[in-house]
């Protein structure tokens, strides 16, 4: 599965350990990380609760914090802390990208900007 390979990128190219990223640390680096993994793989069109399945079993408002985050951090890049996750996407958007080209089973997935993310937080109704 996708999910596999990118934590395995991060885990040999920046020297985390997948099981803290996945776990729940809240290590301020691997927060960043699970933020940015979660935000891309919602940009491929994955449903919240299939993202937080696929990062350690998380709840889909734990997703929505996540995508709030990243929204928060693209509203004001120079926070230290968001500055950590607009530069795990950065690092993990190409990556992402070639591993759905490379695994058959996610053929056909494209990386796109999910319209909830533009203009607005996400809410639970």
């Amino acid at each position: 599965m996708g999910i596999v390979k990118l934590t395995n990128y991060v885990e040999l190219k920046k020297g985390l350990n997948q099981f803290d990223i996945i776990a729940g640390s809240r290590e301020e680096h691997l927060v960043a990380y699970r933020a940015a993994m979660m935000y891309l793989i919602r940009e491929t069109g994955v449903k919240l609760g299939d993202v937080g399945k696929m990062l350690g079993d998380r709840h889909y408002s734990t997703v929505i914090h996540s995508l709030n985050s990243v929204k928060a951090a693209k509203a004001k890049p120079y926070f230290h802390f968001n500055g950590l996750i607009l530069e795990a996407i950065t690092e993990l958007r190409e990556s992402l990208l070639e591993i759905i080209k490379d695994t058959p089973e996610l053929q056909g997935l494209t990386v796109r900007e999910p319209s909830n993310l533009q203009g607005r937080r996400y809410e639970l109704n």
